[in-house]
């Protein structure tokens, strides 16, 4: 069960605030996260700050960015935990939540309620996924980025293309873009980390 049910006041992008931990690591144990010039091996539990980076080594990580924003990270994958923010004042819960992915492929799984609103946003150099739906998978490597949706529908926004409207990724669908030649390219859907690992979006 999701042990971080409680009210949400509010999680401010300031130093020493938890905005998620570490759901589960299996693998080599070499997984660890950089927090002011020190390292801490990721263990079940451990707390997340943003300006957290993590990096799996040979491990695949599950964490909890809360209130249900879950990420499953392969082997080889690193991530910075740009910004999060939690809000719940007025009517409904908003939550505003930016990851930076330096390499390796996550995957990402929202859970939203009827009246939360919530922006998830991936930067992979070059290239940002902004998140329409409950269920994707990003990767990036020096010759390019990818994406898979699984549910839901994902934007994808460049710098160096400039198109008329956002280019709109639906479900069963796959998209690339392109570092070198800098194109946005459709592709069919590949599922790359088959197991997950997250919680059940009921707990």
């Amino acid at each position: 069960m999701f042990r971080f049910i409680f009210p949400v006041m509010c999680f401010m992008t300031f130093a020493h605030a938890q905005v998620g931990e570490i759901i589960s690591v299996n693998g080599a144990s070499d997984a660890y996260l950089s927090r002011n010039g020190e390292k801490n091996v990721l263990t079940e539990g451990l707390s997340l700050e943003v300006g957290d980076t993590l990096r799996t080594e040979n491990s695949h990580v599950v964490l909890v960015l809360f209130p249900k924003i879950q990420m499953s990270l392969v082997k080889g994958t690193e991530i910075t935990i740009t910004s999060h923010l939690v809000d719940d004042a007025g009517e409904g819960q908003s939550t505003n939540s930016l990851i930076d992915l330096i390499r390796g492929l996550i995957r990402i799984q929202v859970t939203r309620d009827q009246n939360e609103k919530i922006q998830q946003k991936v930067n992979a150099r070059d290239v940002s996924f902004a998140v329409r739906g409950t269920e994707y998978e990003v990767s990036s490597s020096e010759e390019d980025a990818e994406l898979d949706v699984f549910e839901g529908e994902v934007e994808v926004t460049s710098p160096h293309i400039q198109t008329f409207v956002p280019e709109i990724v639906k479900p069963k669908q796959g998209f690339r873009f392109e570092r070198k030649s800098r194109q946005f390219l459709r592709r069919s859907l590949k599922e790359r980390n088959r197991e997950a690992g997250f919680l059940r979006r009921e707990d």
